[in-house]
């Protein structure tokens, strides 16, 4: 009896969890991880805001006259409103990542969605507009995240700078970063009070940032909001219509 109910426990996470993240991350069903535009590169950060960090990101990211999307934790949104505010009056996007940092596959359906729409309202009530787009934790979604339509784009990534840890320093990051090619989502963290970050993490992407983007630059690229990229393409303004 113990063994069968082992074995329903594993089938109903391989098609919960397991399977989404093959289709998503393997295949980019129902998701957006990479664009057609050659010149342009989409910088994100995830797990904010801080506040010691994010208002250090925006001003390097003020020097460079770069925009980016920021996806925010609902409950951090909530603790520090002014730094959401200050994205957005900087002309940044804010995204949802969901209210608090957990894999969708961990949560029931009800739950997940419950916290990206009480992250939405909260999005709305500060800046007067809503988010469009959504990244689940880790990238990793559920079953029903996506079957279920929703008017949020479901974003992952094409490069990550692998900066939620402080081994490798500045030079990894730099390393990681160089690599950017037109149409890549950048994958960087402006928080590292998550579960497997390290606090002080975020330092080391803002300095390696303050080396990389000039030269990126100087290579022609470009820096854009993710909403550019949905605007351009309307297939993708709904994840619904894409797969």
């Amino acid at each position: 009896m113990r063994t069968m109910m082992t074995r329903f426990c594993l089938v109903i996470l391989f098609f919960y969890g397991v399977l989404p993240y093959l289709l998503s991350r393997g295949f980019g069903w129902k998701v957006i991880k990479k664009s057609t535009h050659l010149s342009e590169v989409a910088l994100t950060f995830d797990d904010g805001p801080n506040p010691l960090y994010t208002p250090m990101l925006l001003d390097i990211l003020k020097k460079y006259n770069v925009k980016a999307t920021f996806f925010v934790l609902g409950y951090k949104a909530q603790l520090y409103p002014d730094i959401i505010k200050k994205i957005h009056d900087e002309g940044h996007q804010i995204g949802i990542h969901n209210e608090a940092h957990l894999p969708n596959w961990s949560m029931r359906p009800k739950t997940v969605q419950k916290g990206v729409e009480r992250t939405s309202q909260l999005i709305y009530s500060l800046i007067g507009e809503r988010a469009t787009v959504y990244r689940p934790p880790w990238g990793m979604l559920n079953a029903y995240d996506l079957l279920k339509k929703t008017p949020y784009t479901i974003v992952l990534w094409s490069l990550m700078a692998e900066d939620w840890r402080i081994a490798g320093g500045i030079p990894k990051i730099v390393s990681h970063l160089l690599k950017s090619k037109g149409g890549d989502i950048i994958l960087l963290h402006d928080c590292g009070k998550t579960f497997g970050a390290q606090e002080m993490a975020p330092m080391n992407t803002i300095q390696a940032l303050d080396i990389v983007l000039p030269e990126l630059q100087d290579r022609g690229l470009q820096f854009v909001k993710l909403d550019k990229w949905i605007a351009k393409d309307p297939r993708i303004c709904r994840t619904d219509t894409m797969g």
